[in-house]
């Protein structure tokens, strides 16, 4: 309901996209009134020159001759609050559209195609529980976006260039070598990667029985953990990236040649100590930026940017990267290089996002995929399960690091979010099979009537809970945030509880039932919506 007030109060102005971001609408706790409360008039009081107090008369005068239909009742407390108590058939309209199950909010988007990358993990073996974060966060966002109507493209940044597809091809290559002759001598310090999936691997070309040399396993082992890859994000619930970007083949294909060239081309690009330099420190980096290093080796910075303006190439609006907090600082270098060479870099947003740990009995679980004791996407599945890792995935903002605690989430009780969320569900599924209820939809044209008849407090605050979700997805969309629709999760889950334990649902006087059924009905629509967008399937009995 929020976004549906700011929508209308930015009528108001005549510069509309300059002052919606700016509107900010606040929930009032009263007790049975669906009430916000804006400090608009306070905010732009400078601005516009006008004092708080008679900005806020203004805006009242022509919300009161404007949309009179809307409010019941517009009141000003000082120093130039705007209060509102909504019209109950504004709010009507508003739970009448939640009724339909393709409901989509109207958020006055601008059409874009945006481009998101946000997984890309070495093919160097089995993506480990740390790259589970990145693919959660990044699918959220994305069924998010769809959801919204708008365009985007999945895409897989594929880190193969350099020492570790070598490194992984002599890894798989000495395991299968023993296989072969297991006489050869151990000499597990010349080999980078050690893990489980790296000998499962030389166990399966063993098998086959045929002679291997090691410019075939230098050619196919990565093609080999790419699919291991695609496999484990479909366990995760991910749908299939459309987009997966080689960083060797922008090398084979001089598209990384072609980049260098142009930019040597530029009045920003010098010579110093036998390297090629870029300025950009003129162009908001930290520093003077290397491309190519005294031995003539092409930094990683000159590939990014390489990858960039092919997807500037490709017609995005938008591209979107979530890159480790340890990226803090290549996104100024990236930006500046695209913006030497005439590309709006603004079109361009990174996100960061941390690492997970893993605990276990308390204790942090180390892992090192070298040392092949990493723990893997797939083991922590088998332990968890999809739903729950998705779940606890988007536990915390994405900046913010997140521990998980293995036994923790485990436990199968109401103090465990998970488990107190779904059981929501369970409860709903319940009521619905005591009242014979199987279309969550027909009864509502009758009963939708009846619901303003509804007096308890808790009743009202389901209803307020239930009014906020345009404003949430709107929230989600802007800062590319699944932790903000989980929490929302949390809130409904918690206002429900209250007052499905506080009243009974199904009772003797068949018009009460009627009533509180029906808003159970428009709750559950806008409940499991929201599983859908997490992607967390819903459980009906527990």
């Amino acid at each position: 309901m929020k976004k549906e007030i700011i929508d209308i109060l930015v009528n108001y102005f005549d510069e509309k996209e300059k002052y919606y971001p700016k509107i900010e609408i606040f929930k009032i706790n009263d007790k049975n009134d669906v009430n916000y409360s804006t400090n608009l008039a306070l905010k732009l009081s400078s601005d516009l020159l006008i004092p708080p107090i008679k900005l806020a008369k203004n805006i009242k005068i022509f919300l009161e001759e404007n949309y009179k239909n809307y409010f019941e009742e517009i009141s000003i407390t000082n120093p130039g609050f705007l209060n509102f108590k909504l019209n109950q058939s504004f709010i009507t309209k508003k739970l009448v559209e939640f009724a339909n199950k393709e409901y989509v909010p109207n958020l006055n988007l601008k059409d874009k195609y945006i481009n998101y990358e946000f997984v890309s993990a070495n093919p160097t073996g089995n993506l480990h529980i740390g790259h589970a974060r990145n693919a959660v966060v990044g699918d959220i966002y994305i069924n998010t976006v769809e959801y919204l109507k708008q365009k985007i493209v999945r895409e897989y940044y594929i880190n193969d260039a350099g020492n570790q597809i070598i490194n992984l091809a002599n890894s798989v290559f000495y395991y299968y070598e023993r296989l072969v002759d297991p006489s050869l001598k151990e000499n597990l310090n010349s080999i980078a990667y050690h893990g489980s999936e790296i000998i499962e691997y030389a166990n399966i070309l063993f098998n086959e029985s045929k002679e291997y040399k090691y410019d075939y396993i230098l050619g196919n082992a990565k093609e080999h953990f790419l699919k291991e890859i695609e496999k484990t994000l479909e366990n995760l619930g991910l749908k299939k990236f459309e987009v997966f970007t080689s960083e060797q083949k922008l090398f084979d294909d001089k598209k990384v040649d072609k980049f260098f060239e142009i930019i040597k081309k530029t009045p920003h690009y010098f010579e110093k100590d036998g390297a090629s330099w870029l300025q950009t420190s003129l162009f908001g980096d930290d520093k003077d930026r290397v491309l190519r290093k005294s031995n003539n080796a092409l930094t990683y910075m000159v590939a990014d940017v390489a990858n960039h303006i092919e997807k500037y190439n490709r017609g995005f609006d938008l591209m979107i990267n979530l890159w480790g907090m340890d990226h803090h600082g290549y996104e100024k270098r990236v930006k500046a290089a695209l913006d030497i060479l005439g590309y709006d870099s603004k079109k361009l947003i990174v996100d960061y996002i941390s690492m997970v740990k893993i605990a276990k009995n308390g204790e942090e679980v180390k892992m090192s995929k070298r040392k092949g004791n990493a723990l893997t996407i797939n083991e922590t599945l088998e332990m968890i399960g999809k739903n729950i890792l998705r779940f606890n995935m988007i536990s915390k903002l994405k900046e913010q690091n997140l521990v998980i605690e293995i036994d923790e989430i485990n436990n199968k009780n109401l103090n465990n979010p998970y488990w107190y969320t779904q059981y929501v569900n369970a409860r709903i599924f319940n009521l619905f099979k005591k009242y014979k209820l199987e279309n969550t939809t027909k009864p509502l044209k009758k009963s939708f009537k009846l619901i303003f008849s509804l007096k308890e407090n808790k009743e009202f605050l389901l209803i307020k809970k239930m009014l906020e979700f345009d404003y949430i997805i709107d929230s989600v969309y802007k800062n590319r945030e699944p932790n903000i629709l989980l929490n929302y999760l949390k809130e409904m889950a918690s206002v429900f509880h209250s007052y499905y334990s506080s009243y009974k649902i199904i009772s003797k006087d068949d018009a009460l039932t009627k009533e509180r059924v029906s808003l159970i009905i428009l709750f559950n629509n806008l409940y499991q919506r929201i599983y859908k967008l997490l992607g967390i399937d819903i459980i009906e009995n527990m």
